[in-house]
């Protein structure tokens, strides 16, 4: 997906202090991620897909997707009391 071959990619995957940043901007764009996304050690594979999703979306629909999350939200609010 970003033109590298594969040693390129395994140094980027393993942190290796070779990899160049501009490795990782390149796996940031073809992913549609933001840079520091990549490092983000708590987000999960879902929470990604669904700011994909919502990046994606035009943004006369942010606020529909937006009113959908929260009232997941409120729903498992409700059933945790």
């Amino acid at each position: 997906m970003i033109g590298c071959d594969q040693s390129t990619i395994q140094r980027a995957e393993s942190l290796h202090v070779s990899a160049k940043i501009k490795t990782y901007t390149e796996y940031a764009t073809a992913l549609e991620m933001k840079l520091h996304d990549l490092f983000a050690e708590d987000v999960t594979p879902d929470e990604i897909e669904i700011l994909r999703m919502f990046r994606r979306a035009p943004a006369s629909k942010h606020d529909e997707i937006m009113a959908i999350l929260r009232l997941a939200r409120e729903e498992t609010d409700a059933e945790a009391q």
